[in-house]
């Protein structure tokens, strides 16, 4: 599980991830809610596999 860690920071850091570009505060909150739509598509997917395997 570290070596996963390690290798995610190393991208983040190679592909600029770590550094925020947003500028203006609109643009920020479309990504903010841009993030929590995916992570809660995510989950929903997630959710659903799983009841499909145990029901």
């Amino acid at each position: 599980m570290n070596r996963l860690i390690n290798t995610f920071r190393l991208f983040k850091q190679t592909l600029g991830w770590t550094v925020s570009k947003v500028r203006d505060p609109h643009t920020a909150d479309l990504w903010a809610w841009l993030l929590i739509a995916a992570q809660l598509r995510l989950r929903q997917r997630a959710w659903f596999s799983a009841r499909s395997v145990l029901g």
